[in-house]
C-alpha cells in the first residue's frame, strides 16, 4: 500500500560556484540570498518502472536508463549512503559516476544528459527515500552536470592538443 509523505523543504538557489554547505547537526543547510519554500510529496513505495514510465524519456532512453540502473545501483548506493560526506558531494560523485558509464555508450550528448539526470535522481530517491535530498538535487544537478562536461571538454582539448604537438618542441635540447 502506497502512502505519501509530504515534507516542506526549504532551497537556496545559487549558481553552482557559490554553494557553501555549512553542516549542522549531520544535515547540510546551503546559505544565500534566494530562498525557495515548497511541499514536496513523494510516495513513499514505487517501482522502478512506475518511476521510468512517469518520465518523458523516449522509449529507447527508457531502456537505456533500466539497463544502467541494475549496472550502477550498487556503486551509486555506496557513494550514497556515505554519511560523513555532505549530500552535495553525494550528488556530485553520484552523477559522476553514472556520467561515467554513459560515455561508454553509443548515446549523443543530450540523452547522456537527460537519462544521467533522471536515473541519478532515481536512485537517490530509491536509496535514500529523502524528500530533502532530492530537493537540493532538483535544485543543482543540472549546474553539475554541466560542470562535469565543461571541464571534460576543456581535458579533451587539451589532449588532442598534446597528441598533436610536436614532440621535438617540447624536448630541452
Amino acid at each position: 500500500m502506497a502512502s505519501d509523505k509530504a515534507e516542506s523543504v526549504e532551497l537556496t538557489i545559487v549558481p553552482i560556484a557559490t554553494i557553501t554547505p555549512v553542516i549542522t547537526e549531520g544535515n547540510p543547510v546551503i546559505t544565500a540570498a534566494t530562498t525557495v519554500t515548497t511541499n514536496v510529496t513523494t510516495p513513499v513505495t514505487t517501482t522502478l518502472q512506475e518511476e521510468v514510465a512517469k518520465t518523458e524519456l523516449t522509449a529507447a532512453q527508457k531502456m537505456v536508463l533500466a539497463t544502467m540502473y541494475v549496472d550502477v545501483k550498487e556503486t551509486v548506493e555506496k557513494i550514497l549512503t556515505v554519511s560523513s560526506v555532505s549530500d552535495i558531494v553525494r550528488i556530485a560523485q553520484s552523477i559522476a559516476e553514472i556520467i561515467k558509464r554513459l560515455e561508454a555508450t553509443s548515446l549523443v550528448g543530450a540523452d547522456k544528459k537527460r537519462i544521467a539526470l533522471e536515473l541519478t535522481r532515481d536512485l537517490i530517491k530509491d536509496v535514500l527515500h529523502s524528500d530533502s535530498v532530492l530537493a537540493i538535487y532538483d535544485a543543482i544537478a543540472e549546474d553539475i552536470l554541466e560542470t562535469m562536461v565543461d571541464v571534460s571538454r576543456t581535458l579533451n582539448v587539451v589532449e588532442e592538443a598534446a597528441e598533436k604537438a610536436c614532440v621535438s618542441c617540447f624536448s630541452s635540447k
